[in-house]
């Protein structure tokens, strides 16, 4: 636990849901936004529930950190056996019940006294409405104003997340997707504001020269790298990439697949798919998982042309906006926030979900056109200047705080 708070700035709570070991857009979001606040107005205060790799540059930037461990609720056993049984379905609604009843009043009192203790005059919640609900009751409670960020876009939401939805001050969309998702399943937009996810394009800074993280990887100084940045995860579409790649080797034989991110436990049995995929193949020799990366602009840096090949609805792609501001040309997919970012054709190149056959034919005119790659990615360096810098995504923010505080 950091130090004691004493500030006479308003002092705000970021809480961090994510819990499943990997570091994704979101925390990087909310370091961008905290670390950017209007220190003599606002004091940023965040909250994660495990630790993690970034929690070192959040106090390095003077912002409070404290790790609550999140409860566990009771996990009776007899729930892994056959689904289709009444004893199964009788097993899952006493686990509930017991959970409602003795599990989730401790976590509620928890965060009811931390915002006493810590005079918290907003709650800023950094993931979605379908987590965090026992800082939305808390706040409600104490009678604390309460927002949340919607990061992620939804098929379905129960009623208990669309009754915690209507108590907040206002739902943070990272795009127009997410928020036209939330319309399409009935939310009232009166809440509902769009602030795109921003960058400081300072804030990329490459710390390991390109000779030496070829090196690192085995990569020849001559080869194509076409590189995919995110977790391992089904949706991201990291098989659509493998499928693209013995099309694009039929040009272009000294080209290779760099993938970058973490693989969650829950992620394995996708992981073991790839891997299969490879073989199958036989690319082996062209396909890198580089694991979690500290620094992603010592990886993008080394890319020749970047992909994002979500086969489901994109929330935003901060990885996209990060690559357009090293000035890589960018294929994304053509779904969800993505076309928010990429101008197809102009900042960049978008591509059907799932087609590998268009990803592959995308990249071979990228890679036999060097001009057209170039002026493609000073394009989207400019897009992201004008049109996703932090500096407006923090500006919309405050401006936020500062309605919700005048309300109250």
């Amino acid at each position: 636990m950091s130090r004691n708070i004493h500030s006479k700035a308003t002092n705000i709570l970021y809480c961090e849901a994510n819990i499943d070991g990997t570091i994704g857009g979101s925390y990087f979001s909310l370091l961008y936004l905290t670390k950017g606040l209007d220190r003599k107005r606002y004091t940023p205060i965040v909250v994660f529930h495990k630790t993690n790799p970034l929690l070192p540059i959040f106090k390095e930037k003077n912002i409070d950190t404290f790790i609550i461990d999140k409860i566990n609720g009771i996990n009776l056993p007899i729930i892994n056996r056959n689904r289709s049984t009444a004893l199964h379905h009788t097993t899952i609604l006493i686990q509930k019940l017991i959970n409602l009843t003795f599990v989730f009043p401790i976590t509620l009192v928890k965060h009811v006294f931390f915002l006493k203790k810590h005079d918290i005059k907003i709650v800023h919640l950094n993931n979605s409405i379908k987590g965090n609900q026992s800082w939305m009751l808390a706040a409600l409670l104490t009678n604390t104003p309460c927002i949340t960020h919607q990061r992620g876009i939804f098929f379905k939401f129960s009623l208990k997340e669309r009754i915690l939805s209507s108590k907040m001050k206002a739902i943070i969309c990272v795009s127009n997707a997410v928020r036209n998702n939330l319309v399409t399943h009935s939310f009232k937009p009166d809440n509902l504001v769009t602030i795109h996810n921003g960058i400081d394009p300072d804030s990329l800074q490459v710390h390991t020269p390109m000779k030496a993280m070829k090196q690192r990887y085995g990569i020849s100084s001559n080869a194509k790298i076409i590189g995919l940045l995110g977790n391992i995860r089904k949706w991201k579409g990291q098989e659509t990439a493998l499928r693209a790649l013995p099309t694009i080797l039929d040009l272009n034989p000294n080209t290779i697949l760099l993938l970058v991110g973490d693989t969650s436990k829950s992620d394995s049995s996708y992981f073991a798919v790839l891997d299969q995929v490879i073989r199958n193949l036989k690319i082996e020799e062209n396909v890198i998982f580089s694991g979690y990366a500290n620094n992603v602009a010592d990886f993008i840096n080394i890319m020749d042309i970047v992909i994002h090949t979500s086969i489901e609805p994109e929330p935003f792609g901060r990885v996209i906006i990060e690559s357009m501001c090293l000035s890589k040309p960018v294929i994304g997919s053509r779904i969800g926030g993505v076309t928010e970012i990429i101008e197809d054709g102009t900042t960049g190149f978008t591509f059907t979900p799932g087609s590998h056959d268009e990803l592959s034919s995308v990249i071979n005119h990228l890679l036999s056109d060097n001009k057209l790659a170039v002026t493609i990615g000073e394009n989207a360096r400019d897009r992201v200047e004008k049109c996703f810098n932090i500096k407006s995504n923090i500006r919309k923010t405050q401006a936020l705080y500062e309605d919700i505080l005048f309300q109250t």
